[in-house]
């Protein structure tokens, strides 16, 4: 699907649903088959239907306040914020690292160095537990402790 046609059914399904002027930011489609080279461009680029920098839409759609016809027609009950408040990069990355299902969320760092605890003060290691999201028992990175059978004599007290 081209990203003209993406965009005209987006919208049409927001209107639909009674957000007609619900934020939206698109990439040129398709995407897949593409280098990472290309996908990497379409990021840093223009956004193909709004115009104008596709990441600052996408940054000005999550942390710009709701204007009131934003929010007509809307009728469902949200507990929690929709969009997170404009606050500091730390508290931004401390909530991403509290919703992800993820044992270890590395900022600003190499994945293959900083998951094995290159850099970022977490133990080194070449193996590491996924913990239960990847159905393992630890999240740690496995180090000989825990390859070590301990055992260990239990009395009452």
């Amino acid at each position: 699907m081209h990203t003209h046609v993406f965009a005209r059914l987006a919208r049409s399904v927001a209107r639909a649903n009674g957000m007609p002027t619900t934020r939206q930011a698109f990439v040129p489609q398709p995407v897949v088959g593409r280098s990472t080279e290309e996908l990497r461009a379409y990021v840093d680029g223009e956004d193909p239907v709004n115009g104008g920098p596709f990441m600052q839409h996408v940054i000005e759609g999550l942390t710009n306040p709701l204007q009131d016809e934003d929010l007509a027609g809307m009728s469902f009950d949200r507990s929690a914020p929709r969009l997170l408040d404009p606050d500091t990069e730390e508290s931004l990355q401390q909530r991403f690292a509290e919703e992800v299902p993820a044992s270890r969320v590395l900022v600003n760092g190499p994945a293959t160095h900083g998951c094995i605890g290159v850099g970022n003060g977490l133990t080194p290691s070449l193996t590491l537990g996924c913990g239960t999201f990847g159905g393992n028992s630890t999240t740690d990175n496995v180090t000989y402790t825990n390859l070590l059978n301990v055992k260990r004599l239990a009395r009452p007290v």
